[in-house]
């Protein structure tokens, strides 16, 4: 049977550099709230499996239900194309929304019916009855099953502390499958749902071919009981292991060794790194409100790098400061890009300015030559009886016409009639007439002459 996919690759990267955007490349904060193990699942970051890159966590909002409005929609692991599928949904399936990522692209779910969890088998302790997964590390990785993709590296969905007690519903060679825990959520593509005012009931999960996905009932062997130190889990171990203490008391008689248990010690994590780790998180929100050329990114970087250093750092502060660089090492990518195009700009702007200034002093120029240029004419100045719309300059001697003046709609001529003035400006020769015609640029009382 060809399937069809029916949702849609998502690029969830936008780069419009206001701030909000590339908030969402910035995961939130994974701060522990007390020193003393919680017997509860703790949700942190959902992260990025370990082929695909990792995006933004969903922002805040009211839950609401929604119906999934076409077949054969798959459910993914993470809010992209690139996670893979868990299984599909049909029309009017319902959904419980409780949460938007890649910028509205992807809804966040709570998980169908038929979706599991994987959890490292070392990890954990199973009781006798095989139903119930006791979490014995720290920050232990809660990862997305998938009854498609046996072989596939698995998104990491949560982080579960030590105590967390888990309801087991299979195993593999590696892993226990679980019941998703508390906020183990998983991703649908938000064009094929909408809100209904529908109560939630979960839907169940199908396979490509129509059949539910199968919630297996074996059971996974027991494990012994113990007490084991934190384990330092890294994004390239999908297989976290703790490390086993050194038998440095061990003896053997007749066949029969006789074991004294040395204690391992817990990992001691660096003092003071998750609030390092905070107050470098506030400091990047702070920065990424501001506009794109003010943000000290290069500063921020740095300062996460220098983070990195720090010895015996806690698994989910490093995988944390990592993310963080990566997405800031974008951001300056794109600010550097913004910064020569906001030079080039600036040099357009002052080749500009150059160009007006030079202009300007040429006028200038040529207004202080006409100043001090000698006059055209002088004379009383009159009405014109002869040439309609001109003025009249006479020899105040003689009384004969020195030259017609054209009026000027920058100089008022009227207010200096009957006054003996001089004139600047160009010079016409009017048809039929041996007088000259001056069109006025400027003119200047002068004294009478005697």
């Amino acid at each position: 049977m060809k399937v069809v996919r029916t949702d849609v690759f998502t690029l969830a990267l936008s780069f419009s550099l206001a701030g909000a955007a590339f908030a969402q490349l910035v995961p939130a904060p994974m701060t522990p709230t007390t020193t003393t193990a919680p017997a509860a699942p703790l949700l942190l970051t959902p992260a990025a499996p370990a082929t695909p890159a990792a995006t933004a966590p969903a922002a805040e909002m009211q839950p609401f239900t929604g119906t999934v409005t076409s077949d054969r929609v798959y459910v993914r692991s993470g809010p992209s194309s690139t996670f893979y599928e868990l299984g599909q949904l049909n029309k009017n399936d319902l959904v419980q929304v409780v949460g938007v990522a890649g910028g509205g692209a992807w809804y966040r779910i709570e998980p169908p019916t038929g979706v599991f969890c994987l959890i490292a088998k070392d990890l954990v302790d199973v009781d006798a009855t095989g139903a119930v997964a006791t979490v014995k590390n720290d920050f232990v990785n809660v990862r997305a099953g998938t009854a498609l993709y046996q072989n596939r590296d698995s998104a990491v969905l949560m982080v579960v502390r030590k105590g967390a007690r888990l309801d087991v519903v299979g195993s593999t060679d590696r892993h226990i499958k679980i019941k998703p825990p508390a906020g183990a959520n998983v991703f649908i593509s938000s064009q094929f749902v909408k809100k209904s005012d529908a109560n939630y009931a979960a839907a169940t999960l199908k396979l490509p071919n129509g059949n539910p996905v199968p919630m297996t009932a074996e059971r996974a062997t027991p494990t012994t009981q113990g007490s084991v130190g934190v384990v330092d889990i890294t994004p390239i171990d999908n297989n976290t292991t703790t490390t086993q203490p050194t038998d440095t008391n061990a003896t053997a008689t007749n066949n029969n060794t006789t074991t004294t248990a040395v204690s391992t010690q817990p990992k001691q994590y660096a003092e003071g790194s998750y609030d390092k780790f905070n107050d470098l998180n506030k400091r990047t929100q702070d920065e990424l409100n501001k506009p794109l050329l003010q943000r000290d990114v290069a500063g921020l970087i740095a300062s996460y790098k220098d983070l990195l250093t720090t010895p015996n750092l806690p698994p989910s502060v490093k995988i944390g400061s990592e993310s963080r660089i990566t997405a800031l090492e974008r951001v300056a990518n794109i600010q550097a890009i913004a910064r020569d195009a906001s030079r080039a700009d600036e040099a357009k702007e002052a080749a500009r300015k150059a160009a007006q200034a030079e202009f300007d002093a040429a006028m200038k120029a040529v207004q202080e030559a006409e100043r001090a240029a000698p006059p055209l004419a002088e004379g009383v100045l009159q009405t014109s009886t002869v040439v309609r719309n001109k003025y009249a300059l006479l020899n105040p001697t003689t009384q004969r016409v020195v030259a017609y003046v054209e009026p000027s709609p920058e100089i008022d001529l009227s207010k200096l009639l009957g006054q003996y003035i001089a004139v600047r400006g160009t010079t016409t020769k009017a048809e039929g007439m041996d007088v000259r015609v001056i069109k006025v640029t400027s003119a200047t009382m002068l004294p009478l002459p005697k």
